[in-house]
């Protein structure tokens, strides 16, 4: 295969015999061995790329790209350097690059004495990301003229074919290289793309617009007529693509000719269109603008999105608007002083300054699979080792520290074969400690995660050997600092046992690196411009000013620190004393003696020195003290302030309080002033004082009378701290503690203790206590008990009843209410009051009845005896007595009524009920209960019955009960079963239903009729021997399989229908299959054994004429595990399938030459080229 791609390869590259008209055969023919030594990546890295990329050779970069490698020696590499610089300079040339007017400097930028420092602010070509657009009109002026440029076939299906681009171009953030062009007025980067596009019905933006598109307008234009054209314009980096179609007329309006241009700028990533004449007609609409992929934006102006409309030279522009690509590096005598959009550039004198910039290239795709070279060779790397043996879908794995970020891995893998396994069958995957991770496919099982991409096609074998691979991962994809985790899986899951993957994962990371400075030596824009520096005058003024930034005129030694502020900082400050200024300007006034300060600033530099001076008056701040004033009371005289130094004013802030000498007046009234002694003249200090007048202070007592049994009581003089006395000696304490020796009158009076204090009195009356300790009254009455007269030990008091039934003295249970009743006795002396509450309970009357019962059967569980109790009587009673229950029959009878017949036995016996209750307020009851003798349901044993069978009678132990089932009139009353019911599992029930009942359930069985038929699934009964087995099917598992064969071998397992095609051998072969047993059966089946195999095709005709439209392998279907593969001439895989059942109509395919493999069960493979001719 390599070598058939190689020679295609050369043949299409006629420049090659172009290198030189001089060219000997010899030469030559190294040169065809350079061209095949060069598809060595490696060696490619080393000599070809660096001057092809000089010399932007894109179509030969992006070809070599898609080889496949070839191993070489390094010196071998290293020797075609000399000719390979030969070939590329004859073919390309070194041009030099355009001035792309892509960087401008400033110019006019000046710096001097009082500021040496300017910005510097380029204007440049951002060279924008293209995740968005700006839509301007700009002036119409179409690049190419008419009937200039490469004219582009248009096909039948209305497109170009795909046009390279010269360079790379970003649209909607993907690069492309290549595009093709439909007549109906759009380019699109899809070359894939497909389908017919007549005219817009939707608005820009829109999923039936075509994706990644430049409509110009994308109008409904004729198949004919007019022409496409192309030019490249203008030298890297600044080259112009220009897209032309010109005069192409529209369908039905042959007069009206569209006539545009579009053009895409290199390093900038604009598109410009240039529409010089479009008309709509027949009310058919048409579109102007860009859309990206599926859900990547739309952009065009609004005047023109899907509509009818005319337009005659009008041209757009296209700007990307994403973040600026471009790198800006300023340098002075060739060193690197900065990077970025501006710079502030600080000299002394005058300076050249060079701008250099560098753009983004989009260079063509890495390498294919497999490769490593977009990782640094200066990172750092790590290894694992892994070594498991995996079943199918299996899966080993191995946690490991690691700390960075990952920019990609190699794999190696020693491969011994096993299972019929590939080393192209391991899944591989990489989790970081987040828990984010990236795999590698598995055959038709995948890890979870992002897909970092394949294995390359060389491990899609079953030999053993070494095989290696590597990936590169994206930027800031998988990092972090802690537990990693790699994870092996057998990743086919038909694989066998034990496959053993035994290998290294190589793990590339950077290390802590030195940053790389920019790239000088060469830009690809640079300019060069002069900033003058300039002399100017100097200026040393500045201001003396408070902490509030006002100006100061006077400095008293005890203000605060003093800033001076300075029109321009960098100078020297100085005043006429001795450490009262700091190098920072700021005055220490306690440092600075009175009368006039000086103070001077100065500045030095390139301009010479200028000093300012200021003059500033300083006084001293008199010390002022004013000591303490004790607390006053409201009626004291006055009182005199003391402040020093003397001579000075008073003043309070309650007014004339107090004299300018400073006599104070309590009389003012209580509260808190504040006394200012206020003393100086050039500069002032103040003092204050707090004068306290207290409030007067006295509690309001009250006289007080309450009964001896209080005991002790606690006097309050309103919260005040105080003393109290009585005129009772010791029975008051300090603290207003009261505790009387007796019934009788006392006087207390209080002083408070603080403050202003003024004296009360109060007056304290003790009562005598009369305490009551007991009544004639039961605890309990009935409701027809007699009256009861009523006592206490105390006489004279009074009785009270929570309810009705008293009577003065006289309590009548009968006219008092149900339950507890309280009656209180009250007894008055003075202050003192005395009672007590005793408590009776009136109880209502017991009754209880039982209820007739039903016989009971002597062999059943029994049940309660039903009882019926005055609920509402039991509610009353607190201490409620319990329910005696009696009988005649013994232990028949349980103490909470539960009668057993069979304790009791067959007859009449009698049952009795009665409350055990002291007081006798309760009434009993009594009844007669029958116990019955049993009866027998037994079903007597049914067998298994077949569906075919005829009527069955059924039999019990005793007669006279009713019969029924599950399948409702399958069985009669009467006990006569019909299995014509069919086939199931049914549950019979008989029941006797008397005083004494008994019930029996079984479950039967109706066996199905069954069916021995054989079931092939196989076109006209013809299987090719070749499939070696086939499993043959039936209605009803479970018989007996046998085959009559022309080999004479039976060929086939009795259990399973698993038929031996090459046992049986090619003829006619007669299959039974035989259920046995209770309704059983039996079928034959005639087999043809063929001997065929699967028929290969080499060419089909997918072109919709019905006939050789799709891929067909005859006897494909019996080989329902097959797996067929397509590749087209580069390699690529454009069809794959697993069961492939002759559907492909050559879908994703062009036309040519491709290359098939078709794999089938037991490792058969068969493989070939395959032509696809529409």
């Amino acid at each position: 295969m390599e070598t058939v791609w190689l020679e295609r390869l050369i043949c299409s590259m006629p420049w090659l015999i172009l290198v030189s008209p001089a060219l000997t055969f010899l030469e030559m023919s190294m040169v065809t061995t350079w061209w095949g030594l060069m598809t060595s990546w490696s060696c490619w890295r080393a000599t070809v790329s660096p001057v092809f990329e000089a010399c932007e050779f894109k179509v030969l970069f992006a070809l070599i790209f898609g080889m496949r490698k070839f191993d070489l020696s390094e010196s071998l590499c290293h020797g075609l350097s000399a000719l390979t610089l030969m070939i590329v300079a004859s073919v390309c040339g070194l041009n030099a690059q355009e001035d792309c007017n892509f960087l401008a400097g400033p110019e006019g930028l000046e710096a001097g004495c009082q500021d040496s420092c300017v910005w510097v602010v380029p204007d440049f070509e951002r060279s924008a990301e293209t995740t968005g657009y700006d839509v301007d009109s700009i002036a119409y002026a179409p690049p190419l003229d008419v009937g200039t440029g490469v004219i582009q076939d248009v096909g039948a299906t209305g497109y170009t074919g795909n046009i390279d681009i010269p360079f790379g171009f970003s649209f909607f953030d993907t690069d492309f290289f290549s595009f093709k062009v439909s007549r109906k007025g759009f380019l699109t980067f899809n070359t894939g793309l497909t389908g017919t596009f007549n005219y817009p019905n939707q608005d820009l933006g829109s999923g039936s617009l075509p994706p990644n598109s430049i409509m110009a307008p994308y109008a409904y234009i004729s198949n004919s007529g007019g022409e496409v054209r192309t030019q490249l314009q203008g030298e890297f980096p600044c080259r112009r693509f220009v897209i032309s179609w010109e005069n192409l007329p529209q369908t039905g309006c042959g007069s009206n000719l569209l006539v545009t241009q579009v053009v895409l700028f290199e390093t900038s990533n604009k598109v410009e269109m240039h529409i010089g004449q479009f008309e709509s007609c027949l009310g058919i609409t048409a579109v102007v603008g860009i859309q990206g992929g599926s859900g990547e934006g739309a952009y065009g102006p609004d005047a023109y999105n899907t509509g009818e409309f005319g337009i005659d030279d009008l041209a757009f522009s296209y700007s990307p608007n994403g973040a600026t690509q471009t790198q800006l590096v300023y340098l002075v005598n060739d060193e690197i002083i900065g990077q970025g959009d501006s710079i502030s550039v600080c000299i002394e004198e005058n300076t050249e300054l060079v701008i250099g910039a560098n753009f983004p290239e989009i260079l063509p795709p890495p390498p294919t699979p497999g490769s490593c070279d977009a990782i640094p060779d200066e990172a750092c790397d790590t290894s694992i080792v892994y070594n498991f043996n995996l079943n199918a879908s299996q899966t080993g794995a191995i946690n490991f520290p690691f700390d960075g970020e990952l920019l990609g891995f190699s794999v190696t893998n020693n491969w011994t074969s096993s299972g019929g396994s590939w080393p192209g069958d391991m899944g591989l995957q990489i989790c970081d400690p987040s828990g984010t991770c990236g795999f590698i496919q598995g055959f038709n099982v995948n890890l979870p995660g992002t897909n970092l991409g394949d294995w390359p096609f060389n491990w899609n074998t079953t030999a053993g050997g070494f095989y290696e691979s590597c990936f590169a991962t994206p930027a800031n994809f998988l990092e972090g600092d802690g537990t990693w985790t790699l994870t092996i899986q057998n990743g086919w899951n038909f694989s066998g046992p034990g496959v053993n993957f035994d290998g290294t994962v190589t793990m590339f990371w950077l290390c802590d690196l030195e940053p790389e400075e920019p790239d000088t030596s060469q830009f690809m824009a640079s300019d060069t411009i002069m900033v003058q520096f300039a002399f100017e005058s100097q200026n040393a003024s500045f201001s003396i000013l408070d902490m509030d930034g006002n100006p100061l005129d006077v400095l008293c030694s005890g203000d605060e620190e003093v800033a001076l502020d300075a029109n321009t900082a960098g100078g020297t400050w100085s005043a006429s004393c001795l450490g009262c200024l700091d190098p920072n300007g700021a005055i220490d006034p306690s440092q600075a003696s009175p009368g006039i300060l000086e103070v001077s600033y100065t500045l030095v530099g390139d301009c010479g020195e200028v000093t300012e001076v200021e003059e500033l008056q300083v006084g001293l701040t008199p010390n002022v003290n004013t000591g303490t004033v004790g607390a006053l009371c409201p009626f004291a005289d006055p009182v005199q302030l003391i402040g020093t130094p003397a001579g000075g004013v008073w003043e309070a802030d309650c007014g004339d309080c107090v004299t300018e000498d400073g006599l104070f007046d309590p009389t003012t009234g209580s509260g808190s002033y504040a006394a200012t002694y206020t003393f100086g003249t050039l500069c002032t200090n103040s003092g204050e004082v707090a004068v306290n007048v207290g409030e007067e202070v006295a509690a309001e007592l009250e006289d007080l009378s309450y009964c001896e049994s209080i005991g002790a009581i606690q006097l309050d003089g309103d919260g005040l701290a105080g003393t109290w006395t009585a005129d009772c000696g010791n029975c008051i304490q300090n603290s207003g503690a009261f505790n009387p020796p007796g019934p009788g009158t006392y006087a207390v009076s209080f002083m408070p203790g603080a403050g202003c204090g003024v004296e009360s009195e109060a007056t304290i009356t003790v009562d005598q206590s009369l305490p009551i300790g007991s009544a004639n009254l039961p605890e309990a009455l009935c409701v027809d008990a007699a009256t009861i007269g009523l006592e206490a030990d105390v006489p004279g008091g009074i009785w009270t009843a929570s309810g009705t039934g008293l009577n003065g003295a006289d309590f009548n249970p009968g006219g008092a209410p149900l339950g507890v009743n309280v009656l209180t006795y009250e007894v008055e002396n003075g202050s003192c009051t005395n009672s007590a509450s005793f408590t009776t309970e009136v109880l209502p009357i017991l009754n209880v009845t039982l209820q007739e019962e039903d016989p009971f059967c002597v062999n059943s569980s029994g049940g309660s005896i039903n009882a019926d109790i005055d609920l509402v009587a039991e509610a009353v009673w607190s201490d409620l007595p319990n329910l005696v229950w009696s009988s005649d029959c013994g232990g028949c009878l349980s103490n909470s009524g539960f009668f057993n017949p069979g304790s009791a036995g067959e007859g009449t016996h009698s049952v009795s009920i009665a409350y055990n209750d002291p007081l006798g307020c309760s009434v009993g009851a009594t009844i007669e209960v029958l116990v019955a003798p049993a009866v027998d349901a037994t079903i007597d044993e049914i067998p298994d019955l077949c569906e075919s069978a005829g009527t069955e009678i059924f039999s019990a132990a005793e007669g006279g009960g009713t019969w029924t089932a599950s399948c409702g009139t399958c069985l009669s009353p009467a006990g006569s079963f019909d299995p014509g019911i069919g086939a199931g599992n049914y549950t019979v029930t008989y029941t006797i239903s008397d005083v004494c009942s008994d019930v029996d359930a079984v479950q039967i069985t109706v066996v199905p009729q069954r069916d021995a038929a054989i079931l092939v699934d196989v076109p006209n009964d013809e299987l090719c021997i070749g499939v070696e087995e086939w499993q043959l099917g039936s209605i009803w598992a479970g018989g007996v399989w046998s085959a009559d064969s022309p080999s004479g071998n039976d060929g086939i397992d009795p259990v399973t229908g698993l038929l031996d095609l090459e046992a049986a051998g090619v003829g006619v072969v007669t299959v039974s299959h035989v259920l046995e047993g209770l309704c059983g059966d039996t079928d034959t089946h005639v087999l043809d054994i063929l001997a065929c195999s699967v028929e290969l095709v080499n060419i089909f005709t997918p072109n919709g004429d019905g006939k050789n439209d799709r891929l067909v392998f005859k006897y494909i279907e019996l080989y329902p595990e097959n797996i067929l593969t397509v590749y087209n001439r580069n390699g690529a895989v454009v069809y794959e399938s697993e069961g492939y059942e002759n559907e492909w109509d050559g879908d994703g395919a062009a036309d040519g030459t491709h290359y098939f493999v078709l794999q089938l069960p037991e490792g058969v493979e068969h493989a070939g080229q395959l032509m696809i001719l529409r």
